[in-house]
């Protein structure tokens, strides 16, 4: 199946530095309540020198174990195997909903890398358009009923192509910068909900309780 979402990938991105699949075979092969969604690859694209979007495709496909997750499995920066950036708020996330990361489908809105979404080498809206058709095929062919959005800038955009604009809940960082985190579902027609976290920074890891939204995410799961 995940050769199918593949042919998905807009042919404009294929040689851009970046990639698409965050989880493997296992992940985008199998139904899954629960897709994972980030604004964009993130890190410099000279610290990632020929990883283009199709060259990651093609290792994902054909060499990556068929269980495998960026989140629990990646060095990134040098560090432990799931130990770095935002890694650890994420597998906090899937212990939370109890959930094996390899087993869930994880990607990014748009597929070009930058460091920062204010330097995307491209034009994010744009991008964001094109690849929503590889999304909504995951949505649709994997049954998922609980998309999550890892960042708040791009969680309007996602909402309003599930339509799921009905708000639900909040959750609010409770350190000193009260950020927020928000479930929406739809009300009218599929079972679906989307639920935005505040990105994790290094003072705001989801494994702090303090700066823990998972719970949202474990509600919009269990709300069904």
């Amino acid at each position: 199946m995940i050769a199918d979402f593949a042919k998905l990938i807009p042919e404009s991105m294929e040689h851009s530095n970046g990639r698409v699949f965050y989880s493997g075979r296992e992940a985008f092969g199998s139904p899954s309540r629960l897709y994972v969604l980030g604004i964009n690859p993130g890190g410099a694209p000279e610290d990632h020198p020929g990883q283009t979007v199709h060259s990651h495709t093609k290792w994902v496909m054909e060499c990556a174990p068929c269980n495998w997750s960026a989140y629990r499995d990646e060095r990134w920066h040098g560090g432990l195997p799931g130990e770095s950036g935002i890694q650890p708020s994420l597998r906090h996330l899937f212990c939370v909903v109890g959930l094996d990361p390899g087993t869930v489908p994880a990607s990014n809105i748009v597929f070009a890398r930058s460091s920062t979404t204010a330097k995307y080498p491209r034009k994010f809206d744009a991008d964001a358009e094109k690849c929503w058709a590889f999304h909504r095929e995951v949505i649709d062919r994997l049954s998922v009923e609980v998309v999550v959005v890892v960042g708040n800038s791009q969680g309007a955009f996602v909402r309003e192509r599930l339509k799921t604009n009905r708000f639900v809940k909040r959750w609010i960082d409770k350190n000193a910068r009260p950020w927020k985190s928000a479930w929406y579902r739809n009300f009218e027609g599929r079972r679906l909900s989307v639920v935005v976290l505040a990105h994790p920074t290094r003072g705001h890891q989801w494994t702090r309780t303090a700066s823990d939204p998972t719970a949202l995410v474990h509600e919009a799961l269990n709300c069904y």
